[in-house]
C-alpha cells in the first residue's frame, strides 16, 4: 500500500473522530441553547448564521482553485509555483475580507428592516456584526487551505479542530448558563476563529517548509489561472447555497422564528449524519488531481469506482438507521412535540443519500477541472428548489419546503448528472451503475430485514440503548456488505490499505 493511501486512512479516521466528537456536542448543545435561549432566539440564531453563511460566496470558488493549485504544485516539487498560488490567493482574501467586512456593517443597520420585536433589534444588530467580521478575518487564511489538502494531512487540521471544539463548547456553556444570549454566542465565535486560524497557520508552515509571504510572489497571470478554475466553483457553491442554505430563511418567511428551530432540528440531524460520511470519504480531490496529472486515467477511474462503493455502503447503512430510529430518537433528545423534525429529516435523508452516494463523481470533475458542467446542473436545481421550496411551504408547511429541496435533488443527480458525469469523463455509464447499483441493492435489503428486526422488538428508551442497536446493527451489515459488495481485487484493495494504515505489511509472495 502507497504512502498516499495510508495517509488517506490515517486523516479520514482522524476526521471521523474530530466529526464524531463534534456531533455528540452539537447533540448535547442543540437542546442546551433551546432550553436557555427559547426556541425564538434560537430561531433568531440560526437565521443569523444562515445570514452569515451567505458571506462565503464572496469566496468565489476560489478556495478549490488555489487547493487544485497547490496540490498540482506541490506534486511536482515546484515550491516556486505554489507560493505564486498562494500569495496571490492571499491578496485576493485581503481584498475580499475588505468586502465582507463591508457588507457585515451593512447588514448590521439594515437588521431593523428583518427584524418584527423592537427588543431583538440590538442584539441581532451585533450579533451580526460580530460573526460578519469574524468570517472576515478569516478569509485570508483560505489561501492556506490548498497546503493541508495536498499534503492530505487532515489528521493535523482534526487535532487543531479539536482544540478549538473544546474552547468552543466550554467557553458556551459557561458564558450561556451565566444567563448572555446570541450576543456572546457571537463573541464566542470569534475567539474560536482566532485560535483555529493560527493553529492552521502553524500547520501550514509544518508542512511546506518554503513556504514564503513576499509581494513578489504575486503576479496576474497566477491571478487569471485561478478566477479561471474558480468561476465555475463559484456558481456551484451559489448553487449549493440556494439548495440547502436558503431553507431556514424559507421557514422564517413562510412560518415565522420558531419553526426554524423545528426545522433546523430535523435538517441538523441529516447534516450530522452526513457530514461524519464526508469527513470519512471527501478527502480524494488532491489525489485524484495528482494522478491525472501524472497520466494515470485508468488507475483514477478504478479508484473512482472503488470509491463509489464505498460511499454506497455508508450511506446506506447511515440513512437506514436514520430512517428507523428518527422518532424515537427526537423523542429521547427533544422530547415530545417533533414528529414534523422527524418526517423532514427522512425525506432530507432520502433525497441527500442519492448525492453522498455519487460524490467520488463531483471529486473527479473538480480533479480533472470539468467542474462547470456540475456547477450548471447544481445552478438549474438551486433555481429550481427555491422556487419549490417556497410554493410547496406555503401550503404544506416544513414538510413543503423539504420536498421542495428533495425533489430536484433526486431528478437531476439520477436523471442528468450520472450520465452527464460518465460521457465526460470517458468512464462507461454501465460501469457506474454497476458501481453503486449492486451495494445499494444489497444494503436496502439487508437494511430492511434489521430495521423490522428492531421494529419487532421492545422501543429502546436510553442512549444506550440506541448505541447498541446501532452497534449490532453494523455488526451484521458492514461484514455482510464486505462479503457481497466488493469485487476480489476490490477486497484486497481496501484490506491492504487497513493494514498499511496500522502500520502492517502484506506478506509478499516469493
Amino acid at each position: 500500500m502507497s504512502t498516499t493511501g495510508k495517509t488517506l486512512i490515517r486523516s479520514g479516521a482522524a476526521r471521523v473522530v474530530h466529526t464524531v466528537l463534534s456531533i455528540a456536542v452539537a447533540f448535547w448543545m442543540l437542546p442546551f441553547l433551546i432550553s436557555h435561549l427559547g426556541m425564538h432566539s434560537y430561531g433568531l440564531w440560526v437565521a443569523i448564521g444562515t445570514l452569515t453563511a451567505n458571506y462565503y460566496l464572496l469566496d468565489v470558488g476560489l478556495a478549490s482553485a488555489v487547493t487544485r493549485n497547490v496540490a498540482g504544485a506541490l506534486a511536482t516539487n515546484d515550491s516556486q509555483r505554489a507560493n505564486h498560488v498562494i500569495n496571490t490567493a492571499l491578496w485576493i482574501y485581503l481584498a475580499i475580507a475588505a468586502v465582507v467586512a463591508v457588507c457585515a456593517v451593512g447588514m448590521a443597520f439594515a437588521a431593523q428592516l428583518f427584524i418584527e420585536r423592537a427588543g431583538d433589534i440590538a442584539p441581532v444588530r451585533q450579533a451580526v456584526l460580530i460573526t460578519g467580521l469574524t468570517l472576515a478575518l478569516h478569509f485570508p487564511f483560505n489561501a492556506l487551505s490548498g497546503i493541508i489538502q495536498a499534503r492530505a494531512r487532515y489528521d493535523l487540521l482534526a487535532i487543531a479542530q479539536v482544540l478549538t471544539l473544546a474552547f468552543q463548547t466550554g467557553a458556551t456553556v459557561v458564558l450561556i448558563r451565566g444567563g448572555y444570549g446570541i450576543v456572546a454566542l457571537a463573541w464566542i465565535g470569534a475567539a474560536s476563529a482566532v485560535l483555529s486560524n493560527y493553529l492552521h497557520l502553524r500547520i501550514a508552515r509544518s508542512l511546506f517548509a518554503d513556504l514564503t509571504f513576499n509581494r513578489s510572489f504575486v503576479n496576474r497571470q497566477t491571478a487569471r489561472s485561478l478566477f479561471g478554475y474558480s468561476t465555475w466553483s463559484f456558481v456551484a457553491q451559489l448553487a449549493d447555497q440556494a439548495r440547502s442554505g436558503i431553507d431556514p430563511l424559507v421557514v422564517g418567511h413562510v412560518r415565522g422564528a420558531e419553526q426554524i428551530t423545528r426545522y433546523s432540528v430535523g435538517s441538523r440531524l441529516v447534516d450530522y449524519t452526513l457530514q461524519l460520511l464526508y469527513r470519512a470519504t471527501n478527502t480524494v480531490t488532491p489525489v485524484l488531481t495528482r494522478m491525472l496529472t501524472q497520466g494515470r486515467a485508468q488507475d483514477t477511474h478504478a479508484a473512482v469506482s472503488i470509491l463509489l462503493r464505498i460511499n454506497v455502503v455508508l450511506v446506506v447503512f447511515a440513512a437506514g438507521a436514520l430512517i428507523t430510529f428518527v422518532h424515537n430518537f427526537l423523542t429521547r433528545w427533544m422530547g415530545p412535540g417533533y414528529d414534523t423534525s422527524a418526517t423532514v429529516a427522512i425525506i432530507l435523508i432520502a433525497a441527500k443519500s442519492f448525492e453522498f452516494s455519487v460524490a467520488p463523481l463531483d471529486s473527479l470533475l473538480y480533479a480533472a477541472a470539468k467542474h462547470k458542467y456540475l456547477s450548471i446542473i447544481l445552478m438549474i436545481e438551486g433555481a429550481i428548489n427555491v422556487g419549490l421550496s417556497l410554493i410547496l411551504g406555503q401550503t404544506y408547511g416544513l414538510i413543503g419546503v423539504a420536498l421542495g429541496t428533495a425533489i430536484p435533488l433526486i431528478i437531476f443527480r439520477v436523471l442528468v448528472f450520472v450520465p452527464m458525469t460518465a460521457r465526460i469523463t470517458g468512464i462507461p455509464l454501465s460501469k457506474i451503475v454497476m458501481a453503486f447499483a449492486r451495494p445499494a441493492a444489497i444494503g436496502v435489503l439487508i437494511m430492511t430485514v434489521l430495521a423490522a428486526a428492531y421494529h419487532s422488538s421492545e422501543q429502546p428508551i436510553s442512549y444506550l440503548a440506541f448505541a447498541i442497536e446501532g452497534l449490532t446493527a453494523s455488526a451484521v451489515y458492514f461484514p455482510l456488505m464486505f462479503l457481497c459488495a466488493f469485487s476480489k481485487e476490490e477486497k484486497r484493495r481496501i484490506l491492504s490499505a487497513i493494514m498499511a494504515s496500522l502500520g502492517m505489511q502484506p506478506r509478499q509472495s516469493s
